[in-house]
């Protein structure tokens, strides 16, 4: 009587195991398709937040105004120098998207 209890309660915790690895997953994938759909302005806004400095001293790293910078936001209008610059002024790498001193993609 034992063993079919504890075979019928280890039995319903596999499942609740199983559900919580889809619940996960499906987390992780929506979490990797938004990081995918970000636009380049929105990708450098996380940047910042995540390097801790605001746009304003962005704009001052790569030496160009805040007013400038926020143009360029608007407009979605960068080269990938100024992608290099940027990645370079928060000390990370560029390679059509951002890697964090932790490794973390943005």
């Amino acid at each position: 009587m034992l063993g079919l209890f504890l075979q019928n309660n280890c039995y319903m915790l596999n499942l609740k195991i199983d559900k919580l690895n889809v619940f996960f997953y499906t987390i992780l994938v929506i979490l990797y398709l938004e990081v995918l759909l970000l636009s380049i302005s929105e990708q450098i806004k996380v940047l910042c937040v995540r390097s801790n400095i605001s746009l304003a001293e962005l704009a001052r790293r790569i030496g160009v105004s805040p007013q400038s910078l926020s143009a360029k936001l608007k407009r979605e209008s960068f080269t990938i120098d100024d992608l290099e610059k940027i990645a370079e002024a928060v000390g990370a790498k560029f390679t059509r998207k951002f890697i964090l001193y932790n490794n973390d993609e943005i």
